[in-house]
């Protein structure tokens, strides 16, 4: 059965009605707080524009929709990093603040001014307890597991910003002259 000529037409012509159509259906969803739905849906319309075949030119409202679904994405990171910050659990709070801080280099509609002191105040309470375990290492002669609590704190002193006169950069230092003067003495 031979194709008709105008078969590609109608392809490219469906596959872009479809698209169109889901994007409409995802603002639609959004518009009635069925957030889930919504993302669900936008996503298969840009699977579709992606997808091998019929080329789809990309629609402004898709921008749109991308923007504020990251919008929404970066609120719930900032509230469970939030709240895992109150609870104390500083190391599930830098997950999630730096999930948001990563997300903040994309558009974001409305940056969060308060992430960056969040995000520094959870990592000095992990670098803390990293640091304290690095001693409790070095005082029992684990060296090996204290070089890599002290390599962890080093890499963290960069990542978020703490200058070298701050307490935690002192006690990095302190720590790093502890392991070196006593593995040399274990040594000798």
């Amino acid at each position: 059965y031979p194709c008709p000529e105008q078969f590609h037409d109608w392809m490219r012509t469906v596959r872009d009605g479809l698209y169109h159509d889901l994007l409409n259906k995802a603002q639609n969803l959004l518009a009635a707080d069925e957030l889930q739905e919504a993302e669900q849906v936008f996503r298969q319309a840009t699977e579709m524009r992606m997808r091998a075949g019929y080329r789809i030119e990309k629609d402004k409202s898709e921008d749109e929709l991308e923007s504020r679904f990251r919008q929404f994405r970066y609120e719930e990171l900032n509230e469970e990093g939030l709240r895992n910050f109150e609870k104390e659990e500083f190391s599930n709070a830098l997950y999630y603040f730096n999930k948001a801080y990563f997300l903040e280099r994309g558009i974001i509609l409305r940056p969060y001014p308060e992430l960056p002191g969040f995000r520094q105040a959870a990592a000095r309470q992990v670098m803390e307890a990293v640091l304290s375990d690095g001693r409790l290492k070095a005082w029992a002669y684990d060296f090996e597991g204290a070089v890599i609590a002290l390599g962890q704190v080093k890499l963290m002193l960069s990542d978020y910003g703490f200058n070298e006169s701050d307490t935690l950069s002192v006690q990095y230092f302190a720590l790093d002259s502890y392991i070196h003067q006593n593995q040399c003495e274990k040594v000798f």
